[in-house]
């Protein structure tokens, strides 16, 4: 008979399984999980209607209760968006000012399966 074990983890680690069968043999196997974080953000875009990297955008899977938001140097919120799949093209909140070249820091909160994340990072603009 096959078994099935299953886990949740929260942190990598490494996991032992130890078994004995009906005659008494002894044996173990291990595994290290290593935790995938489903969401992948670039570091740059250059919105310059090319069409080629124009829009700047998170990439996940399985994501719930996502929420992105966009800082200039000067702390002032430039974007604000709660769908994953939604891009940013480098304008003020959707109007017709566009940004100026620059760094722009960034936050997102997402769900992923049991565990709420907030990660924080930087995005250039580049026309």
């Amino acid at each position: 008979e096959c078994l099935n074990p299953s886990l949740v983890s929260l942190e990598e680690q490494w996991f032992t399984l130890h078994t004995i069968d009906e005659n008494g043999c002894k044996n173990e196997d291990s595994i290290f999980v290593q935790l995938n974080y489903p969401i992948y953000v670039p570091n740059i875009f250059t919105p310059n209607n090319d069409g080629v990297n124009d829009y700047f955008r998170a990439y996940g899977q399985n994501i719930t209760n996502f929420h992105l938001t966009i800082y200039n140097r000067w702390g002032q919120l430039v974007h604000e968006s709660k769908d994953i799949n939604e891009v940013w093209d480098g304008s003020y909140f959707g109007g017709a000012y566009y940004n100026p070249n620059g760094v722009y820091n960034w936050v997102i909160t997402y769900d992923h399966k049991l565990v709420q994340k907030e990660i924080r990072g930087h995005v250039s603009i580049i026309r």
